[in-house]
């Protein structure tokens, strides 16, 4: 029996569909200045951008000019561009993160470091705390006055010692509590969430209390208690999701609110963290319908709509979240000439 073809492999080309604007106009300029090799790259690179449906000989015939190649030499191409795309999001990516700013910065003190470069280390730590304390990585601070110390010590500055230490280790002390508190309220979050889920049809009062302890009061007594943009935003989700598996609407709605309020109010998280936005957007609405506020809702699904999603992930769940929420809110307010303009949409 003849063996049947090889399916070719469309790996590459879901890789490139996945990519956003913003990171095939990064790939493009990350490709300059490479071999002379590089156009058939760039030609394969902009046929699959635009390729509906991967077609691997269409593929082949435009690369090559028609001209026949080797099936080996054709999957060394796509390999290799695979492979480039992969670095050239690595360094988009490390643009993009605070953590792989931070990162780059802190590794590029080490480098210097070894080489007696110590003013230049001073500068880049600088750099890195800035941001560091800008979008609240309270570890990355802890390593950075780390280094400022070894620094110090290093270069025998007496000065430092003597003026900056007190406060270089009240900052460490503040970094610390910080990112203990912040850790508090991420561990009640998820045991709520995990008894939520585990025990999904409990209702009673026995499950109420069990829920309330998770919520201690030295975390939970006040907003207050919360010592960081970051941890404030984990408290109201924590309450929240409590609010919600206890059936008080009216809460629900309220901490809901506020909620999105305090993650809106800082876009640099917002920025690096999409896909909680959309989970408490999609709370704050259902909370909205519970407590007939159809006009909010409204005024969230466009929010929801204009939003750029940062991931593949995301903007499913964009998709997901606004057309559910969209044909419930038709349902409800009865109107259905909407819910058909809005299911063309969907379908497209």
């Amino acid at each position: 029996l003849t063996a049947m073809a090889k399916t070719p492999s469309d790996k590459l080309h879901k890789l490139v569909r996945s990519l956003t604007a913003a990171e095939k106009r990064y790939f493009r300029i990350y490709i300059r200045g490479k071999t002379d090799r590089e156009s058939k790259y760039l030609v394969m690179f902009d046929l699959l951008s635009d390729m509906d449906q991967y077609d691997t000989m269409a593929v082949q015939r435009r690369v090559y000019d028609g001209v026949k190649v080797e099936g080996k030499k054709y999957a060394e191409l796509k390999a290799y561009l695979y492979d480039l795309i992969v670095k050239s999001l690595q360094a988009f990516d490390e643009q993009q993160s605070a953590d792989n700013r931070i990162h780059h910065l802190v590794r590029g003190v080490a480098v210097l470091f070894r080489r007696g470069l110590y003013d230049d280390c001073e500068e880049l730590l600088h750099k890195a705390l800035k941001i560091a304390v800008k979008h609240e990585r309270f570890t990355q601070q802890l390593e950075i006055y780390r280094w400022k110390k070894h620094l110090a010590y290093t270069k025998m500055d007496v000065h430092f010692m003597h003026t900056q230490l007190e406060l270089l280790d009240y900052e460490e002390e503040q970094a610390l509590r910080k990112l203990a508190n912040l850790t508090h309220y991420r561990k009640a979050f998820f045991e709520v969430y995990a008894l939520i889920k585990k025990e999904a049809f409990q209702r009673g009062q026995y499950y109420k209390e069990t829920l309330k302890k998770l919520l201690p009061d030295e975390l939970f007594e006040a907003p207050e208690k919360a010592l960081s943009a970051r941890a404030l935003i984990m408290y109201y989700r924590t309450i929240n999701l409590y609010y919600y598996a206890v059936q008080d609407t009216d809460s629900f709605y309220k901490s809901g609110k506020n909620l999105i309020e305090c993650i809106e109010n800082q876009p640099h998280i917002l920025s690096e963290n999409l896909s909680d936005y959309i989970s408490s957007l999609s709370n704050y609405m259902l909370a909205c319908g519970l407590t007939e506020r159809y006009n909010e809702v409204s005024l969230a699904l466009e929010k929801l709509r204009k939003l750029q999603p940062v991931t593949e992930d995301d903007r499913m769940k964009i998709h997901r979240q606004y057309y559910t929420t969209m044909f419930a809110l038709c349902q409800f307010t009865g109107e259905f000439e909407r819910a058909v303009e809005e299911m063309k949409r969907c379908e497209a």
